[in-house]
């Protein structure tokens, strides 16, 4: 999965420039519902990411002798975080998952830091969603078994001899040493129970059996 897969292309968003008064920000993300926006450059580069947070903690830190008005007629740039890096599109979807989490949106640069938009959070969540096949009705199982080479290829053997289609499948650490929960979601057209039993006769434990 790559970052271009569930990027939202700079042409959908609403942008703003650093020379930008602060209150020609807030008219924007006050007509476009938005919390924060990403800053650009004249050029075309990603120069920072702006919210509604960081411009009310600017101006209460460093322009509490000015109005509120008085401050919203200055340039923008002062407010703007850039501690956020960039990614690029050579990084993989993972590398967004520890940043998306602290921020509301990950900006995606090219190999110039040209701007080419941002990954919000609705869509990691729909890449997740379509990793788990939610939305998909099936058999969610969850397993468990000591780590070793043709796990995954055991489980969809076991699944093709009962006539299942796998829709999912992830593979997570148990936090116990050398052992890995496999979660898989499937159809079938045999029985549930005999699918179980092989795989516990394969050395697997079932922990969880789901079906949507």
């Amino acid at each position: 999965m790559f970052i271009t897969d569930c990027l939202s292309p700079l042409h959908s968003l609403t942008v703003v420039k650093p020379t930008d008064t602060i209150a020609h920000a807030l008219e924007e993300m006050k007509k476009g519902k938005l919390l924060s926006m990403p800053v650009i450059n004249e050029d075309g580069t990603y120069f920072g990411t702006l919210s509604k947070r960081s411009l009310f903690e600017k101006f209460e830190q460093d322009h509490a002798d000015k109005t509120f008005t008085e401050f919203t007629q200055l340039p923008l740039a002062d407010g703007v975080d850039q501690n956020l890096k960039p990614l690029t599109t050579e990084h993989l979807y993972e590398d967004a998952l520890p940043i998306i989490v602290r921020y509301p949106f990950v900006p995606i640069v090219d190999e110039n830091n040209r701007f080419l938009g941002i990954i919000k959070r609705k869509d990691m969540e729909l890449v997740l969603e379509s990793v788990f096949g939610m939305g998909v009705k099936g058999t969610r199982i969850t397993l468990t078994r000591f780590e070793g080479k043709g796990v995954l290829r055991e489980i969809s053997s076991i699944l093709t001899e009962h006539k299942s289609n796998v829709i999912s499948c992830v593979s997570f650490d148990s936090k116990h040493s050398g052992v890995r929960r496999i979660l898989v979601k499937f159809k079938t057209e045999d029985n549930l129970i005999d699918i179980i039993q092989e795989l516990e006769n394969h050395g697997f434990a079932v922990t969880s059996v789901h079906e949507s």
